[in-house]
């Protein structure tokens, strides 16, 4: 069955400047890349009819939907030092969102059997009340309450990977046990957070690993967390999560960042990227994972569902 793809053009108005590290032309070199070198992927239509609002409050408060909404009625503003918006982000950032629910409807509805979404602005940053580090809505979690929400998939496993640890996907699920979050990052780097010994709150306790890689880091290292690290969290995982394995579809979602072999001092080449990539087919299939959902953003995020 095919891959899909997700993409619309608007995703290249969310204008940050010509020097902003996340800026259009990055989404362009990744498109550029699909063409030349991907596989035979099939165009998935965004519908229109997506109210991607009603589940962006889902997962963020109403203030900061407003914040971000009326910053972007300036022509151009920013809402902390790295994240810049103009007039077009917050419909882009919507529209954003919608692509990674349409796909989430095409690969559980037997339409494709992957799905990738080249959309931006990125999100694995943005906490519920809090835009941050180039995100304004963290589309990965608001996938995840979709797929809970409406597919009545009750357990997720999130696999983030970038050089920068996704702090507000962590904190958005970090309570909940529902949610198992995977983060592979460099650290002590920016934001701060993802040491290992963050491993939730509460309920969420056990349902958070994290594994902080020194800088210099390289492909073989990387190469063993997903073949290695990964996998043995099937057994690891608490009984409630491991007892659904089974016996439930699972929706697992990547979060694959842009930046692991520049922005920051992480040795990592893109075919040690594809390697990474294959590397999480054999720990999807060990966690009996059957469809995935990748959403891609430039800087932040893919998924899978089973």
């Amino acid at each position: 069955m095919a891959v899909g793809l997700v993409y619309h053009p608007d995703f290249l108005k969310h204008d940050t400047g010509p020097r902003h590290p996340e800026r259009a032309s990055r989404l362009e070199a990744i498109l550029r890349a699909l063409e030349a070198n991907g596989p035979a992927v099939q165009r998935l239509a965004l519908p229109e009819d997506l109210d991607a609002l009603f589940w962006i409050a889902q997962v963020h408060h109403r203030q900061h939907i407003e914040r971000v909404q009326a910053a972007c009625q300036r022509a151009m503003a920013a809402l902390d030092p790295d994240t810049v918006v103009c007039r077009d982000s917050f419909a882009v950032a919507l529209r954003a969102v919608a692509a990674a629910l349409a796909a989430a409807d095409a690969v559980l509805g037997g339409q494709v059997a992957q799905a990738f979404c080249a959309v931006r602005p990125p999100g694995h940053h943005a906490e519920v009340d809090r835009a941050m580090g180039f995100c304004l809505f963290n589309t990965v979690a608001i996938l995840a309450r979709y797929l809970q929400r409406r597919h009545g998939l009750e357990n997720i496993l999130i696999v983030d990977w970038d050089v920068h640890h996704g702090n507000g996907t962590q904190h958005i699920f970090e309570e909940d046990p529902s949610v198992f979050y995977f983060s592979v990052h460099q650290y002590p780097w920016y934001p701060g957070t993802g040491a290992a010994t963050e491993t939730g709150v509460g309920r969420g306790k056990g349902y958070t690993l994290n594994v902080p890689l020194p800088a210099g880091s390289g492909d073989d290292v990387y190469r063993e967390v997903f073949l290695h690290r990964l996998r043995a969290t099937c057994p690891g995982l608490p009984p409630r999560l491991r007892a659904h394995l089974g016996r439930l579809r699972r929706p697992r979602r990547r979060s694959p960042g842009a930046d692991a072999g520049h922005r920051g001092r992480l040795s990592l080449h893109d075919p040690g990227g594809a390697r990474n990539r294959r590397g999480l087919l054999p720990a999807a299939h060990h966690l009996r994972a059957r469809r995935r959902i990748p959403p891609g953003s430039p800087g932040a995020q893919r998924r899978r569902a089973p």
